[in-house]
């Protein structure tokens, strides 16, 4: 659901159409210090209907728990 005056230019608010593809990380209580996580992904797609039929990233994130 959007909301009225929401982002994507959007005025009146109400369902859309959207799908979200996540992964989740559920960890313990990160100790004190510094953190990374790091992860690639790729897709190889050899359908000619593909929208992007090569997709690589990767991706790393530092966390300094406090």
């Amino acid at each position: 659901m959007f909301a009225d005056n929401g982002p994507f230019g959007v005025v009146k608010g109400g369902p859309s159409k959207m799908v979200a593809d996540e992964f989740y990380i559920l960890t313990e209580p990160l100790a004190t210090g510094n953190h990374t996580v790091h992860f690639r992904s790729s897709l190889i797609c050899s359908d000619p209907g593909c929208a992007e039929p090569n997709f690589a990233q990767d991706i790393k994130y530092n966390i300094i728990a406090e």
